[in-house]
């Protein structure tokens, strides 16, 4: 980014530290949430097409809108228990630079959880698309 670029081309997943089903922390502004991978980053090979698209379009317009460092990220699954002991769970897309190892060992319950909130997750987004003949983007 100091010499003007701010284009997100893809990662090489070999490389990457981690890989889906792995319990992980993500890094917050105050605190570290556990959570599971979902997906990874997109690879060089899924962004080639992207970035050829943006060439074809024209330089002006792929200077505004081009894929760019918030693409670099995770999808992941966390949970969290309310006061009343219910428990909520959803997705996000953490920055690769965001997401740790465990810093503790991670409590067998609390792992079986987010592993079963990943495949609860995986088998509403496989509903819907069944039921809505169209893949959602992660």
């Amino acid at each position: 980014m100091d010499l003007g670029e701010t284009g997100f081309y893809g990662r090489d997943l070999k490389t990457i530290p981690f890989k889906g089903g792995d319990v992980v922390e993500i890094a917050c502004n105050d605190f570290v949430q556990l959570a599971i991978i979902w997906s990874l980053p997109p690879s060089i090979e899924y962004m080639k097409p992207i970035w050829e698209r943006h060439r074809i379009r024209g330089k002006k317009f792929s200077r505004i809108i081009h894929p760019d460092e918030s693409d670099d990220a995770y999808t992941i699954v966390y949970y969290d228990v309310g006061k009343d002991g219910e428990i909520g769970y959803g997705h996000t897309h953490p920055a690769v630079v965001d997401v740790l190892p465990p810093s503790f060992p991670v409590p067998r319950k609390f792992a079986t959880e987010l592993r079963r909130r990943l495949k609860m997750l995986q088998d509403e987004c496989a509903q819907y698309e069944k039921e809505h003949g169209e893949n959602l983007p992660f």
